[in-house]
């Protein structure tokens, strides 16, 4: 697993914005790559779900890095931080993980997503996440946060 730079001068190419009394800026940020095959990590997220287990992923290393934001509820509901890109997120309350997902606009699926959208307005709520541009990367990586974190409202795809 990479976390890697990402450097771009495409205004439209971003991941992260946030605004203070300056008005917005747009933050460099890094990503994660699992550096492997497509096949391989398909075939190695099947066998997960099939094995009820991530054991499998042990074959490509897997960690938690530090994460790349870390905000609130509020601050993402009032546009203060804007994210847009592949997104693995974890809902904390008192550092007690509540949720682990994925996205690609954080702001609307916390809006839309009836189980956290009631918790997320609360100040002790925070929402940390990591950059992860390829879509088997951000389910591969999500199972693997939903197993080890272990957050109390994650139903589907664990194993504990």
């Amino acid at each position: 697993m990479k976390n890697i730079p990402h450097q771009s001068n495409d205004e439209d190419d971003w991941y992260m914005q946030t605004r203070d009394s300056k008005g917005y800026r747009t933050l460099a940020v890094n990503e994660i790559i699992i550096d492997e095959s497509y096949e391989r990590k398909l075939k190695l997220y099947v066998e997960c779900i099939r094995k009820k287990s991530i054991a499998p992923l042990e074959a490509l290393s897997l960690f938690i890095p530090e994460f790349h934001f870390c905000t609130t509820g509020s601050r993402v509901f009032r546009l203060d931080d804007v994210f847009q890109g592949g997104i693995v997120y974890c809902a904390f309350d008192n550092k007690k993980p509540l949720y682990v997902g994925q996205t690609y606009m954080l702001r609307n699926r916390l809006i839309y997503h009836h189980q956290i959208y009631s918790l997320i307005h609360e100040e002790q709520v925070v929402v940390k996440g990591f950059f992860v541009p390829f879509d088997i990367d951000r389910m591969i990586f999500e199972l693997y946060l939903i197993n080890s974190l272990k957050p109390a409202l994650n139903k589907q795809i664990r194993f504990y």
